[in-house]
């Protein structure tokens, strides 16, 4: 998620602060003008984080894993279970800081492997920070004008849920218009549309909803043309 630029001097690092300049975060003003483009051309631009495991500590969540789990001698890494949604969710809260949407509110974003748990959280943390800490450390030069999470909702933009989140499942007051199914694989945890449907299924998700949720917002969101499977 992080790219060097010559010349350039990055702002503080989400993880390492001013001590630990790591590079310049994909939300940084110098990548304005490539945010602005893909919204102009109508595209989406479809977030996926990395596991990070060869980065050097603070650019991703996967080094910080990898050193804790090494002191536990687990043996085996777990970055997997873990990195994507830590950094997604990282985005989403600089996102919200930065007024991303905000400056290009037909911006189109699909966040893509990092799980739909993270974005009711990050949204509450961002908005915490931003409208009942004026005075810390988190305050910014120019804030955001609105909430976070009306800007989320009304921003174009889908989150890929798993077969196995029943957070996406339990509310659909976050998910209905906004969460888009999608396969891990070739990941050993990968699932299946059966699996994702049984699990909204057994949640009394409406079928209406079932079917944004498994086919037709993403369907929107691309410029598709695609009916979901709703049933067994």
């Amino acid at each position: 998620m992080f790219q060097r630029v010559a010349g350039h001097r990055p702002p503080p690092n989400p993880f390492g602060g001013d001590t630990n300049p790591v590079g310049v975060f994909v939300d940084d003003e110098v990548f304005a003008p490539v945010w602005a483009r893909v919204a102009e051309l109508g595209l989406v631009a479809c977030v996926h984080p990395a596991l990070g495991l060869a980065n050097a500590e603070g650019t991703s969540a996967g080094p910080f894993l990898e050193r804790v789990s090494a002191k536990l001698a687990v043996g085996h890494t777990v970055t997997e279970a873990v990195a994507y949604m830590q950094d997604m969710a990282t985005f989403v809260v600089s996102i919200c800081f930065r007024g991303l949407m905000e400056d290009h509110p037909r911006l189109k974003l699909a966040l893509l492997h990092g799980g739909a748990s993270m974005v009711p959280l990050a949204i509450e943390k961002a908005e915490t920070y931003l409208w009942l800490s004026p005075t810390s450390v988190f305050s910014q030069a120019m804030p955001v004008s609105l909430e976070p999470e009306d800007v989320w909702r009304a921003h174009p933009s889908i989150v890929s849920f798993d077969g196995w989140e029943s957070a996406a499942a339990r509310l659909p007051e976050h998910f209905a218009a906004k969460a888009a199914w999608g396969s891990r694989y070739p990941h050993h945890d990968a699932s299946t549309p059966a699996e994702a449907l049984a699990l909204l299924e057994r949640y009394e998700v409406a079928d209406d909803v079932v079917e944004q949720m498994m086919g037709a917002n993403a369907a929107g969101l691309f410029g598709l043309r695609s009916r979901a499977a709703v049933g067994g």
